[in-house]
Protein backbone atom coordinates (compact mmCIF):
# COMPACT_ATOMS: atom_id res chain seq x y z
CA UNK A 1 0.00 0.00 0.00
CA UNK A 2 1.52 3.24 -1.07
CA UNK A 3 0.99 6.56 0.59
CA UNK A 4 0.10 9.49 -1.61
CA UNK A 5 2.37 11.83 0.36
CA UNK A 6 5.35 9.49 0.37
CA UNK A 7 8.33 10.49 -1.75
CA UNK A 8 8.88 8.39 -4.84
CA UNK A 9 12.26 7.08 -3.72
CA UNK A 10 10.58 5.05 -0.87
CA UNK A 11 10.56 1.46 -1.74
CA UNK A 12 7.81 -0.96 -1.20
CA UNK A 13 9.79 -2.65 1.50
CA UNK A 14 10.18 0.53 3.52
CA UNK A 15 6.47 1.17 3.28
CA UNK A 16 5.64 -2.33 4.47
CA UNK A 17 8.06 -1.91 7.33
CA UNK A 18 6.43 1.37 8.36
CA UNK A 19 2.96 -0.14 8.15
CA UNK A 20 4.11 -3.01 10.38
CA UNK A 21 5.53 -0.52 12.86
CA UNK A 22 2.24 1.40 12.89
CA UNK A 23 0.25 -1.81 13.37
CA UNK A 24 2.63 -2.97 16.11
CA UNK A 25 2.43 0.41 17.84
CA UNK A 26 -1.38 0.38 17.67
CA UNK A 27 -1.48 -3.18 18.93
CA UNK A 28 0.84 -2.22 21.78
CA UNK A 29 -1.34 0.82 22.62
CA UNK A 30 -4.48 -1.35 22.65
CA UNK A 31 -2.75 -3.93 24.90
CA UNK A 32 -1.53 -1.19 27.23
CA UNK A 33 -4.95 0.39 27.38
CA UNK A 34 -6.54 -3.00 28.07
CA UNK A 35 -4.01 -3.68 30.89
CA UNK A 36 -4.69 -0.26 32.43
CA UNK A 37 -8.44 -0.90 32.23
CA UNK A 38 -7.99 -4.24 33.97
CA UNK A 39 -5.75 -2.64 36.64
CA UNK A 40 -8.32 0.13 37.16
CA UNK A 41 -11.11 -2.43 37.50
CA UNK A 42 -9.01 -4.45 39.96
CA UNK A 43 -8.26 -1.42 42.14
CA UNK A 44 -11.86 -0.22 41.99
CA UNK A 45 -13.10 -3.65 43.10
CA UNK A 46 -10.42 -3.75 45.79
CA UNK A 47 -11.48 -0.32 47.03
CA UNK A 48 -15.15 -1.39 47.15
CA UNK A 49 -14.23 -4.64 48.90
CA UNK A 50 -12.09 -2.83 51.47
CA UNK A 51 -14.90 -0.34 52.19
CA UNK A 52 -17.39 -3.18 52.61
CA UNK A 53 -14.96 -5.12 54.79
CA UNK A 54 -14.38 -2.05 56.93
CA UNK A 55 -18.14 -1.44 57.20
CA UNK A 56 -18.91 -5.04 58.09
CA UNK A 57 -16.19 -5.23 60.73
CA UNK A 58 -17.12 -1.90 62.35
CA UNK A 59 -18.64 -1.73 65.85
CA UNK A 60 -21.78 -0.12 64.40
CA UNK A 61 -22.33 -3.08 62.09
CA UNK A 62 -21.70 -5.44 64.98
CA UNK A 63 -24.24 -3.58 67.13
CA UNK A 64 -26.83 -3.60 64.33
CA UNK A 65 -26.31 -7.34 63.84
CA UNK A 66 -26.70 -7.99 67.56
CA UNK A 67 -29.81 -5.81 67.74
CA UNK A 68 -31.31 -7.68 64.78
CA UNK A 69 -30.43 -11.01 66.40
CA UNK A 70 -32.03 -10.01 69.72
CA UNK A 71 -35.16 -8.66 68.05
CA UNK A 72 -35.44 -11.86 66.02
CA UNK A 73 -35.07 -13.91 69.20
CA UNK A 74 -37.77 -11.82 70.89
CA UNK A 75 -40.04 -12.28 67.89
CA UNK A 76 -39.51 -16.04 67.95
CA UNK A 77 -40.31 -16.06 71.68
CA UNK A 78 -43.53 -14.11 71.04
CA UNK A 79 -44.54 -16.56 68.32
CA UNK A 80 -43.82 -19.49 70.63
CA UNK A 81 -45.87 -17.97 73.49
CA UNK A 82 -48.70 -17.16 71.10
CA UNK A 83 -48.77 -20.77 69.89
CA UNK A 84 -48.86 -22.01 73.50
CA UNK A 85 -51.73 -19.63 74.31
CA UNK A 86 -53.63 -20.82 71.27
CA UNK A 87 -53.25 -24.43 72.35
CA UNK A 88 -54.51 -23.57 75.87
CA UNK A 89 -57.44 -21.59 74.52
CA UNK A 90 -58.32 -24.37 72.08
CA UNK A 91 -58.42 -26.91 74.91
CA UNK A 92 -60.48 -24.56 77.11
CA UNK A 93 -62.96 -23.97 74.29
CA UNK A 94 -63.23 -27.68 73.63
CA UNK A 95 -63.83 -28.37 77.32
CA UNK A 96 -66.47 -25.62 77.50
CA UNK A 97 -68.19 -26.98 74.38
CA UNK A 98 -68.27 -30.46 75.92
CA UNK A 99 -69.73 -29.08 79.17
CA UNK A 100 -72.38 -27.16 77.26
CA UNK A 101 -73.28 -30.26 75.25
CA UNK A 102 -73.77 -32.22 78.49
CA UNK A 103 -75.84 -29.43 80.03
CA UNK A 104 -77.95 -29.13 76.90
CA UNK A 105 -78.60 -32.86 76.87
CA UNK A 106 -79.78 -32.61 80.49
CA UNK A 107 -81.98 -29.61 79.79
CA UNK A 108 -83.60 -31.16 76.73
CA UNK A 109 -85.52 -33.70 78.71
CA UNK A 110 -86.52 -31.33 81.55
CA UNK A 111 -87.31 -28.18 79.67
CA UNK A 112 -88.75 -29.51 76.44
CA UNK A 113 -92.33 -29.20 77.68
CA UNK A 114 -91.64 -25.73 79.16
CA UNK A 115 -90.10 -24.62 75.89
CA UNK A 116 -93.07 -25.99 73.95
CA UNK A 117 -95.48 -24.13 76.24
CA UNK A 118 -93.46 -20.92 75.86
CA UNK A 119 -93.51 -21.33 72.07
CA UNK A 120 -97.30 -21.69 72.16
CA UNK A 121 -97.60 -18.54 74.29
CA UNK A 122 -95.41 -16.61 71.88
CA UNK A 123 -97.41 -17.90 68.94
CA UNK A 124 -100.73 -16.89 70.53
CA UNK A 125 -99.43 -13.45 71.52
CA UNK A 126 -98.18 -12.89 67.97
CA UNK A 127 -101.57 -13.96 66.62
CA UNK A 128 -103.34 -11.54 69.00
CA UNK A 129 -101.01 -8.73 67.94
CA UNK A 130 -101.63 -9.54 64.29
CA UNK A 131 -105.40 -9.50 64.89
CA UNK A 132 -105.14 -6.12 66.62
CA UNK A 133 -103.14 -4.63 63.75
CA UNK A 134 -105.62 -6.07 61.23
CA UNK A 135 -108.57 -4.52 63.13
CA UNK A 136 -106.81 -1.14 63.28
CA UNK A 137 -106.11 -1.23 59.57
CA UNK A 138 -109.72 -2.24 58.85
CA UNK A 139 -110.95 0.66 61.00
CA UNK A 140 -108.61 3.08 59.18
CA UNK A 141 -109.87 1.77 55.84
CA UNK A 142 -113.44 2.26 56.96
CA UNK A 143 -112.66 5.82 58.12
CA UNK A 144 -111.07 6.66 54.78
CA UNK A 145 -113.88 5.19 52.68
CA UNK A 146 -116.98 6.14 54.76
CA UNK A 147 -118.79 9.10 53.10
CA UNK A 148 -120.89 9.94 56.17
CA UNK A 149 -117.79 10.10 58.37
CA UNK A 150 -116.01 12.30 55.83
CA UNK A 151 -119.01 14.69 55.75
CA UNK A 152 -119.07 14.94 59.56
CA UNK A 153 -115.34 15.52 59.73
CA UNK A 154 -115.63 18.21 57.03
CA UNK A 155 -118.40 19.96 58.98
CA UNK A 156 -116.34 19.82 62.17
CA UNK A 157 -113.36 21.27 60.35
CA UNK A 158 -115.47 24.09 58.85
CA UNK A 159 -116.93 24.85 62.30
CA UNK A 160 -113.41 24.95 63.80
CA UNK A 161 -112.27 27.36 61.05
CA UNK A 162 -115.29 29.61 61.57
CA UNK A 163 -114.75 29.63 65.35
CA UNK A 164 -111.12 30.58 64.81
CA UNK A 165 -112.11 33.43 62.45
CA UNK A 166 -114.60 34.73 65.02
CA UNK A 167 -111.96 34.59 67.69
CA UNK A 168 -109.47 36.45 65.48
CA UNK A 169 -112.05 39.17 64.65
CA UNK A 170 -112.85 39.65 68.37
CA UNK A 171 -109.16 39.81 69.19
CA UNK A 172 -108.61 42.40 66.44
CA UNK A 173 -111.50 44.51 67.75
CA UNK A 174 -110.16 44.35 71.30
CA UNK A 175 -106.68 45.37 70.16
CA UNK A 176 -107.99 48.27 68.07
CA UNK A 177 -110.23 49.43 70.96
CA UNK A 178 -107.26 49.27 73.31
CA UNK A 179 -105.07 51.22 70.92
CA UNK A 180 -107.77 53.87 70.36
CA UNK A 181 -108.21 54.22 74.12
CA UNK A 182 -104.51 54.55 74.66
CA UNK A 183 -104.09 57.12 71.88
CA UNK A 184 -106.98 59.21 73.19
CA UNK A 185 -105.63 58.96 76.75
CA UNK A 186 -102.22 60.17 75.66
CA UNK A 187 -103.70 62.94 73.60
CA UNK A 188 -105.78 64.20 76.58
CA UNK A 189 -102.89 63.82 78.93
CA UNK A 190 -100.49 65.73 76.62
CA UNK A 191 -103.04 68.55 76.16
CA UNK A 192 -103.84 68.95 79.78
Amino acid sequence: MAFASAPPHFSRRTLDHQERLIVNRRSHEIDTKQRWTEHLKFFTNSDINSHLQEKWTSSKSYQESMDAYHSMAKQEEKVKKLAERRVKLRSLLQQEANDLQKELAGLKSCKFSAMKERAEQLKSSREAERQKVAEEKLHEHWKLNCAELKRIESQQQKQAVCDEWDHQVKLKDEVSDFLCFRVSFRWKHNKG
